[in-house]
């Protein structure tokens, strides 16, 4: 093919009229204007558009010819191409020559594009044979390979074409195909048609063949309901049935056809009384038509051609196995009452799919068991009474539940909801979860006040005594160790007013409450905050409403000898296992009454009252080393009461840290700082008296010298609580890391039993020793039972030993669009080159094209590659 064009600024390819070889009419440009490729600027030009993108061989060219003009004629001419109109590739500068200005002027091969496929072509004039004032040509002509494919040429040779498609086998030669005998195929093979509308390639009719027959020649307009002589050929059911003259003999024989055919037809008995049905409808039933009803009946008058008579019935219910949707079953049950055996259903009957199902019963709680099978039929968290995670089969966990009351649903990832140490991190870190059989409490101690004249009392833990009022501008702060983060800390308060409001300021986080109860007397009430992060925790209380406040002390719970417990870096938690104990000798005193009672260990008998600072007890320690302490027993009358301490001449205050008078007995300790024999001198500060009941010393055992230290801590064997790990119990769970099963994680919490911490468990809810098949994936969440999770070819997550197909990926395989049924992997390349005759190229199943090293295709070209089995 070839097209032509006579030329304007910028028009589509045109079919040219050949009128000789001299133009009456050619393209002619005075004045320049802005290229479409913004590089080039303002010149002559002239663009050539077609239709759709062709396929362009060969060009030639006629110069401007007309007489006098042939200095008009283009002469450098810079030549672009485009697929799109917006990228333009470069094709070169080509010499138009000169035309002859004669009658038999045959111009010039233009540029050859070799096949490329083009939607514009530009030439942009660079010089003229004369002036470039004004530029002209007569006629371009591009020829085009129409034969040549844009698109993918099929495996059938068709461009765009479907491919191979699928014919259908039609036997009984009516032109309707069986969709369950097919072949695939670029031409239909002898016998196959190309649809599958054929529901029996035997021949043989049936009722949907021969009913639509009746309806569309408007018979049923009088043989409907209450149709005229009893006879009703809307279904099949009513023409078998037969009408008032023939009844069911009216499909035997010839006697349907004759009825049609034959006025008064008398065949049945008496005539009936009316013309025969062709007769009295518009458009008569033709020949081919009654031949069609009477092949029918011959064939036994099927309702179904799928079944002629003698078809197999193995549950003899009346319908052939060959359309029996419940086979095996008797489909006249369906719609009867059966039991399903669910204790959960009621009103059962057998559906239409045959299976007997019943009306699901009341779930009060929607845990999915039945208000009759649910032990706690209000409780979503259990069905069986208790809340463990243990549940019967259909127990359904409701993403809103929080049934450990963790303050964590399911739905925001509760990894045990059931357990309220466990969130949706892990175990958590406090003293109720880590030691709940023996956890301690203590409170929290006094660090300062702003406006609050009697602030101990509200230290320590609560013991009835409040410390002095709390108003709105005053500010009282107590500090608590280390504590993890969902530690509860909980606050005994007193009010004075019923618009009563108190904060908790809890390192910076507020947490406010009003007086509940709405008591004046003082009623101790507590309230409880929870740490938000792990360390040290600051909390400053204030009053914001009316009136005043009073704290009573506090209370948080901790592990013996974890971060949290007081006694945390005492003698008592450093070395339990290797610690010298003594007590005080030599007792004197002054001013004081009975004080030997202060010499040896506490034993109830107390010293005189000592008074101010001028009476005093002096005690002697033959050694105690630097790090250990000095506790003294003793009590005060006083809330305020203070002990003024000296020991080997360094002063230390003892306040009443309980609150408590009457001289209830309390142990408060010293630290001792330099090793040797230690001096104590006790006095009281003027705030009431105190008497003394004993003291006691303690002190770790040196490490000496040469003294193992297996872990390199610093600390030797003897005085380390993990000597076999540098790090201690780094997760607090009191078990030492060189033993812990996991660590960050209470090896305390097993929930399934299988001597793996939750924190560590690989499948939840089943033993992690149990692996039968041998590769490394517990039985429980085994992939492949029985074959290695971790073979897999096609990389479909299904592992071989379970695949079906191991070698072809269902998903990056079949799903493909570019894989076709024999397995191949069919390309289309739009690039320059050639394709080697000794290249290969593979597709392996489950991955990409791998092309070979100078692997190339030429433009527009195609090529296909072998899948590779992948073993």
């Amino acid at each position: 093919m070839s097209l032509c064009c006579i030329f304007s600024i910028q028009l589509s390819a045109q079919q040219c009229i050949d009128n000789g070889n001299m133009w009456d009419q050619s393209w002619t440009s005075c004045t320049k204007k802005i290229n479409p490729i913004d590089d080039n600027g303002l010149n002559h030009w002239i663009v050539f558009e077609f239709d759709q993108a062709e396929s362009i061989t060969t060009s030639h060219i006629w110069n401007a010819n007309r007489n006098g003009e042939s200095e008009l004629g283009a002469k450098t001419v810079g030549i672009h191409y485009s697929l799109d109109g917006t990228n333009w590739l470069f094709y070169g500068n080509q010499t138009f020559p000169k035309a002859t200005e004669t009658n038999n002027y045959v111009g010039f091969a233009g540029p050859d594009f070799g096949g490329q496929f083009v939607k514009k072509i530009l030439f942009t004039i660079i010089d003229t044979y004369g002036t470039d004032t004004c530029v002209s040509l007569a006629e371009v002509k591009f020829n085009i390979d129409d034969t040549a494919c844009y698109g993918t040429i099929d495996e059938c040779g068709v461009c765009d074409g479907p491919g191979q498609i699928s014919w259908y086998q039609d036997l009984d030669g009516d032109g309707l195909g069986n969709r369950d005998v097919s072949v695939v195929s670029c031409i239909a093979p002898s016998g196959y048609v190309s649809n599958d509308d054929d529901d029996c390639d035997n021949g043989i009719l049936d009722w949907a063949d021969i009913g639509p027959t009746f309806i569309s020649k408007g018979c049923t307009d009088c043989h409907g309901q209450n149709g005229q002589g009893g006879l009703d050929l809307r279904s099949y059911e009513g023409i078998t049935n037969g009408g008032n003259k023939c009844g069911t003999d009216i499909l035997t024989g010839n006697t349907l056809v004759n009825i049609i055919t034959i006025d008064q037809y008398a065949g049945c008995g008496p005539a009936i009384g009316l013309p025969a049905m062709n007769s009295r409808i518009d458009e008569p039933l033709s020949t081919t038509e009654l031949a069609a009803i009477q092949k029918w009946v011959n064939d036994g008058a099927l309702e179904d051609c799928k079944c002629p008579n003698g078809s197999v019935d193995s549950d003899n219910d009346g319908v052939c196995d060959a359309i029996d949707f419940c086979p095996g079953f008797n489909n006249a049950l369906i719609g009867t009452s059966c039991d399903d055996g669910i204790a959960c259903t009621t009103n059962d009957i057998y559906d239409a799919d045959c299976n007997c199902k019943g009306t699901i019963t009341m779930d009060s709680d929607l845990d999915g068991i039945c208000d009759a099978l649910d032990q706690a039929i209000h409780n979503p968290c259990t069905a069986d009474g208790t809340i463990d995670g243990i549940e019967p089969v259909g127990w359904i966990a409701s993403p809103a539940n929080d049934c450990d009351n963790d303050g964590v649903n399911i739905e925001d990832g509760d990894l045990n909801d059931y357990n309220e140490c466990i969130d949706d991190i892990g175990a958590l870190a406090i003293a109720e979860c880590q030691c709940p059989n023996n956890k301690l409490q203590a409170g929290g101690t006094y660090l300062s006040d702003i406006g609050v004249p009697f602030p101990l009392a509200g230290s320590g833990l609560p013991n009835g005594t409040f410390n002095s009022a709390i108003n709105s501008f005053d500010r009282y702060f107590l500090e608590f160790p280390h504590l993890e983060a969902n530690e509860e800390i909980c606050f005994v308060v007193g009010w004075s007013d019923l618009e009563n409001k108190i904060t908790f300021d809890l390192n910076g986080v507020a947490h406010t409450f009003l007086n509940e109860l709405q008591d004046i007397t003082r009623a101790p009430q507590e309230f409880c905050i929870k740490t938000i992060e792990a360390g040290p925790q600051i909390v400053m209380m204030r009053e914001e409403g009316v009136g005043a406040v009073f704290i009573d002390g506090s209370t948080y719970n901790y592990c013996p000898c974890a971060i949290s417990d007081p006694k945390y870096n005492t003698v008592d938690c450093l070395c339990p296992n290797n610690k010298t104990t003594g007590t005080g000798q030599n007792t004197t005193g002054v001013g004081v009454a009975n004080v030997s009672n202060a010499d040896g260990l506490p034993d109830g008998n107390v010293t005189g009252t000592i008074v101010g600072l001028e009476d005093s007890i002096t005690i002697e320690y033959p050694y105690v080393a630097a790090g250990g302490e000095i506790c003294i027993t003793l009590g005060f009358n006083s809330a305020l009461g203070v002990a003024e301490t000296s020991l080997n001449g360094i002063d230390y205050q003892l306040h009443n840290a309980s609150g408590q008078i009457g001289y209830t007995l309390q142990e408060l300790c010293i630290p001792v700082t330099s090793s040797g024999m230690q001096t104590l001198n006790i006095t009281e500060s003027n705030n009431g008296t105190i008497q003394v009941d004993g003291t006691r010393s303690a002190y770790c055992n040196p490490c000496l010298a040469g003294d193992p230290d297996s872990d390199f801590d610093g600390i030797c064997d003897a005085n380390d609580p993990c000597p076999n790990s540098y790090t201690d119990d780094s997760d607090y769970d009191g078990i030492c890391d060189d033993l812990d099963i996991c660590l960050g994680f209470n090896d305390a919490f097993d929930d399934d039993g299988d001597g793996v911490p939750n924190g560590c468990d690989q499948c939840e809810g089943f033993n992690d020793a149990i692996d039968s098949d041998g590769d490394s994936v517990i039985d429980g969440c085994d992939l492949c039972p029985g074959g290695d999770d971790f073979v897999d070819s096609d990389m479909d997550n299904i592992p071989d030993a379970c695949d079906s197909q191991p070698c072809l990926n269902f998903i990056t395989e079949l799903n493909y669009s570019d894989i076709i049924e024999n397995q191949k992997a069919k390309y289309q390349i739009l690039t320059n080159g050639s394709v080697a005759s000794n290249n290969t190229i593979q597709y392996q199943a489950g991955q990409a094209v791998n092309l070979k090293e100078e692997f190339e295709v030429e433009l527009g070209k195609r090529f296909e590659a072998e899948i590779v089995p992948c073993n």
